[in-house]
């Protein structure tokens, strides 16, 4: 439940910023966390340029993962305290890399929200391996076998295996870019 309301917290979150950004999605994964970006709006960020705070909310209570069991970059992020040095922030949650964007990715390109023709079956974020959810393999099923997920209109699923489809084109699309038009 802790998750799931986590979740729903960080789909609000990124609403907002559409919000006030033209309709665009907040992109690039190494940044989402930040205090421009969704971070901010949830009074929780994880940035390198000022004192985190509130980092637990990226972090889902059902994550039992060690942090020295965690890929560099993969599930934890570097972040610089206030006075100089650093700690590994564990992360528990994924951002839609496909809908939200890479850098340099030419097929990960960011969205906007108004792009976005079925709202309410597209993933944005959920429990994953890892902060970039590329693809059905990216999620962590922590909950019983179950992956909590929030979708562009702001709803929380509890996903399966099976729901979480590859990306494939057709109808799989929708849960991946929701139909987009250009």
């Amino acid at each position: 439940i802790a998750c799931a309301s986590q979740l729903r917290q960080i789909g609000l979150a990124t609403q907002s910023y559409a919000d006030d950004h033209d309709d665009w999605l907040p992109f690039d994964s190494r940044t989402w966390y930040i205090k421009d970006k969704v971070g901010g709006r949830l009074d929780a960020w994880l940035d390198y340029r000022d004192p985190s705070r509130n980092m637990n909310v990226f972090l889902c209570p059902g994550d039992q993962i060690p942090m020295g069991q965690r890929v560099d970059s993969a599930n934890k992020i570097w972040v610089v305290g206030p006075k100089g040095g650093g700690i590994w922030a564990p992360l528990s949650y994924g951002i839609n890399a496909t809908l939200c964007g890479i850098p340099g990715d030419v097929w990960r390109t960011p969205h906007r929200l108004v792009q976005i023709q079925m709202p309410t079956r597209t993933l944005l974020t959920g429990d994953s391996r890892s902060r970039e959810i590329t693809n059905s393999n990216s999620f962590s099923f922590r909950h019983k076998m179950r992956a909590n997920t929030v979708l562009i209109d702001g709803h929380v699923e509890n996903s399966t295996p099976t729901d979480v489809p590859s990306y494939s084109g057709g109808l799989n699309q929708a849960f991946w870019v929701g139909g987009t038009y250009y």
